[in-house]
């Protein structure tokens, strides 16, 4: 029967152990060089129904380029997550209800995200809106001859 060195033994655990700490050491720095990734979720209801609008398309792009790098499909309940998952930043995000639904199309731009984030969107039906009033000016005072 072969005896193990008292020697030998420590060293081999010294070694098992420092195996161990050098390979979760490298885990934690793998980790922790990636940048964070955070997802956008919410719902988008009818504003006139407080009811979800479902298959509204949530695209979300960098806003300084345009280009999409994210995106979700609204649920029955109006509930949408975003994928995959965005670096911080600065996107426009837009939501796009089907064509048949009735409601516009809205965008949120220059929506800072710097963590994971709850955008709640309330679509108003689509077509053209009238307003009108008078304007005012500086200090609150009525122009003159101007209506909208």
């Amino acid at each position: 029967m072969a005896t193990i060195d008292a020697c030998d033994w420590r060293s081999r655990v010294l070694l098992l152990v420092v195996t161990t700490v050098l390979v979760w050491v490298g885990l934690g720095v793998s980790r922790s060089t990636g940048a964070e990734a955070f997802t956008i979720s919410g719902t988008v209801k009818a504003q006139s129904t407080g009811l979800g609008v479902y298959e509204t398309q949530v695209v979300v792009r960098e806003a300084s380029t345009e280009k999409q790098v994210a995106t979700g499909l609204t649920a029955i309940d109006g509930s949408y997550s975003t994928e995959p998952s965005i670096p911080a930043g600065t996107y426009n995000i837009e939501y796009i209800p089907p064509v048949a639904s009735g409601y516009g199309t809205f965008q949120d731009r220059n929506e800072a995200i710097s963590g994971n984030r709850t955008i709640n969107v309330l679509l108003v039906p689509a077509g053209s809106a009238h307003f009108s009033g008078r304007l005012f000016g500086e200090g609150g005072v009525a122009l003159a001859n101007a209506t909208m």
